[in-house]
């Protein structure tokens, strides 16, 4: 496998243009790249591997071509590009791979699907090749209008009507049989319809003239593109010439009686234009770009109407004298479409985005611009511009209990994710602008997305948070990298982090130790994965300029994994949904987390088990049917209640004996939510419960075994009358949703990022920040 580049021009041209197209056959998208990067001139370098097609090209492209690019805008002109690189302008042919999947072969679609999203969202400015393809990026990929330029295909240098000479040297070298021939020019795949043009000669091949023959041009496909089980294979007076060499092309369209061409879509349709330019007759869909093109010099068929086509077919081979002479208003009409157009409109676009996007590199950007923006904004009073960015939304766990306080003080930012499951969080949550990784088109993602884990730095690479002034990341795995570090200006960035990447340093054994996954897989695969997802968390904990930890323990983490000091804020609890619950405690212990390993909700079921208590567990996980199999081996009474709503947590927070806790959080929501219903604690005395709980809200114990929180909770039933309610819910209001936003607030005064922010507290709170990515 080669990855060599060559290039064309000046290697210090502003503007990179990607010569993937290059080594591939020329078709329409391939004919697009080749004539406009022809004419652009002297300011764009071409890169081009030596052989990249196939997964090969597509690898070249994410690095090779990436990073021959750095600082300088690269073109894509065949809509395939680096997805994890901002300073771009890609180019759209059409939409299909996302509007019809079924099409194309499954990995090709969803390849294609996904990069399509990533380059539309990803792009400083696109271009389309028609109004019908601006129009799907804007309904299908929510791709701005106003960063959308429409530039239309032109003419193939040569492209006119063939002499005499020209068209019999093409029926001679291609082997058709007669001078009167309907011919259909496309790559033969579904969406070109060829069925149905053979559909509609099966109707009339017996009514028209024994010397009229039916001419398919392209590359063969499967024979299901014919028919079931190639039904139409095998029609009388029907020539499949394969590729059509270019030097032959304009011969063989100007010989034909007539063009048809009733694709089922086209971004744009460059083989109707160049019958046009011949001089033929055509017969065209009426459906996406083609109208666009044709105008109203071609005739119009509903391309599903198979008998609409055969009747307009046989109507116009009736024609003979007419069909004999050049079509003046279609040559006419495509001289309207020229290359040069084309490519004096591309070269605007292009030079436009680089002039106002700026070629300087990475390594020569200060903060300075930023500063002066930010005193500048803060001067005249204006709003900050925010964004958000969460690590996933799949449930409303203690961490989208955060974000949810934090979007209710911005109800407007956007917010970027891995990936979003509809309906898994609160609407003040979900009713924002959400931006997604490619991890969200992923099979099976919304339910088994932990599964992509070893590609969860390259979807956060791939979906940054919007521009902004100020962007907040609340992170446990991946959102404090996702935060542009380039730009004449870049954000300011508080990550308010719940712990750094818990299974790339502290937890392994947890996850991925050889009890979890087996010693071959553990050592020989997860291990060297972790090693790589450590490099990767470290190497972007300098993209946060400020970090906010949730407890003392996670601060702790932060500073000897990062090596950066932190705030700590507690998270909020929305005690006014819990104080109000009346206490009704009985006989039954309760667990409410995320069934996953560290959690060790194992323990909760075997201290039950050999105790003799009564447990029910709220919350679901990967580890819910394992978790199931262990209480029916134990025999133990267990009730898996699986997701409760807020009121029926509260229900059983009322009710329960106590909570137990017996994993190591990093700070842990849940022991509060249960002491503002009067709920008594049992928690393993490690972590971040350490900040919320206190011997007078809490039975703790030290050593995490099943031994030790069976002792906890022995303990706990001696001393059970020794917890009062009152006091219970008068700690659990030190935690409450005012008291965080209030808090959240002072940090945002001594950033400079309030609205309550003055000048002089501005002009005191200087702030010196290195780019060093």
């Amino acid at each position: 496998m080669s990855l060599n580049v060559l290039t064309k021009s000046h290697p210090e041209a502003p503007i990179v243009v990607n010569g993937r197209y290059r080594v591939h056959q020329i078709t329409g998208v391939q004919l697009y790249a080749r004539e406009i990067v022809s004419r652009l001139g002297e300011r764009v370098e071409v890169c081009t591997p030596e052989n990249a097609k196939g997964a090969t090209g597509h690898l070249w492209e994410q690095t090779v071509l990436r990073y021959r690019s750095a600082g300088r805008l690269l073109w894509n002109p065949c809509g395939s590009g680096p997805l994890t690189y901002g300073r771009q302008v890609t180019t759209f042919h059409d939409l299909f791979p996302v509007e019809h999947p079924e099409w194309y072969g499954a990995a090709y679609a969803r390849w294609y699907g996904v990069a399509m999203r990533q380059l539309a969202a990803q792009a400083l400015h696109v271009i389309a090749v028609s109004e019908y393809t601006k129009s799907r990026l804007v309904k299908l990929l929510g791709r701005d209008p106003e960063t959308i330029t429409v530039v239309h295909n032109g003419l193939r240098t040569g492209c006119e009507r063939a002499s005499e000479r020209k068209i019999h040297e093409a029926r001679e070298a291609l082997g058709v049989p007669s001078e009167r021939y309907v011919l259909s020019l496309s790559s033969q795949e579904s969406r070109k319809n060829l069925r149905g043009v053979l559909e509609a000669w099966s109707r009339i091949h017996m009514q028209v003239s024994e010397d009229t023959w039916l001419v398919l041009a392209g590359a063969h496909a499967d024979e299901s593109v014919y028919g079931p089980q190639g039904t139409f294979l095998n029609l009388p007076r029907v020539l499949f010439t394969g590729y059509v060499p270019e030097e032959h092309l304009c011969g063989l369209y100007s010989g034909a009686s007539l063009f048809v061409f009733p694709s089922l879509a086209e971004g744009f349709g460059l083989p109707l234009l160049e019958a046009m330019a011949c001089g033929v007759r055509c017969i065209t869909s009426n459906t996406s770009s083609l109208p666009e093109v044709g105008g109203d010099v071609v005739d119009y068929v509903d391309p599903l109407d198979v008998q609409e086509l055969a009747d307009r077919m046989l109507l116009r081979l009736m024609q003979r004298d007419a069909l004999r002479q050049p079509f003046e208003p279609a040559m006419k009409r495509a001289q309207e479409f020229s290359w040069d157009k084309a490519a004096s409109a591309t070269r605007a676009v292009l030079e436009g985005v680089a002039e106002s996007a700026g070629s300087v590199s990475r390594s020569q950007r200060s903060v300075s611009t930023r500063g002066r923006h930010k005193e500048a904004q803060h001067q005249s009073g204006a709003e900050p511009r925010v964004a958000l960015v969460h690590d996933w939304l799949t449930g409303m766990r203690g961490g989208e209990k955060v974000l949810e306080s934090i979007c209710r003080r911005f109800p407007t930012a956007p917010l970027s994710t891995l990936l979003y499951v509809p309906g898994s969080v609160s609407s003040t949550i979900a009713e924002r602008e959400i931006h997604v990784s490619p991890l969200q088109w992923m099979p099976r993602a919304a339910t088994k997305y932990r599964s992509y884990l070893p590609l969860f730095p390259l979807f956060a690479e791939m979906n940054k948070a919007a521009e902004a002034d100020l962007v907040i990341s609340t992170s446990h795995a991946v959102a404090k990298s996702m935060v542009r570090r380039f730009g004449r200006t870049r954000p300011y960035h508080i990550c308010y982090i719940h712990t750094p990447m818990r299974y790339a340093w502290d937890m392994f054994d947890a996850y991925f130790g050889p009890d979890r996954v087996g010693w071959t897989a553990s050592k020989l695969f997860f291990r060297p994965l972790t090693w790589m997802l450590q490099i990767y968390d470290r190497a972007t904990a300098g993209r946060v300029d400020l970090y906010v930890a949730n407890s003392t323990y996670v601060a702790e983490r932060v500073q000897r994994i990062y090596g950066r000091s932190s705030e700590v804020l507690p998270p909020p609890v929305d005690t006014d949904r819990y104080l109000l619950a009346s206490r009704e405690p009985q006989e039954w212990y309760l667990v409410v987390s995320a069934l996953v390993p560290y959690k060790r909700v194992d323990h909760a079921i075997r201290a039950c088990s050999t105790l003799g208590r009564r447990l029910r567990i709220v919350g679901k996980g990967p580890e819910l049917e394992s978790l199931k199999e262990l209480a029916i081996s134990l025999k133990v009474e267990v009730e898996f209640v699986g997701f409760a709503s807020d009121e029926l947590l509260v229900d059983f927070y009322r009710q329960a004996k106590a909570l137990l806790f017996p994993g190591i959080e990093d700070f842990g929501i849940v022991p509060l939510e249960a002491i503002a219903c009067g709920c008594p604690v049992i928690a393993l005395g490690v972590g971040g419960v350490l900040d919320s709980m206190t011997e007078e809200t809490a039975v703790f114990y030290t050593e995490e075994s099943v031994a030790g929180l069976i002792m906890a909770m022995r303990n706990f039933e001696e001393r059970q009358h020794l917890f009062v309610d009152e006091r219970l819910r008068q700690r659990a209001a030190q935690f409450s949703e005012a008291i965080f936003l209030d808090k959240l607030e002072q940090i945002l005064l001594r950033t400079r990022f309030s609205p309550r922010a003055v000048p002089e507290i501005a002009a005191a709170a200087t702030l010196t920040v290195s780019v060093t990515e």
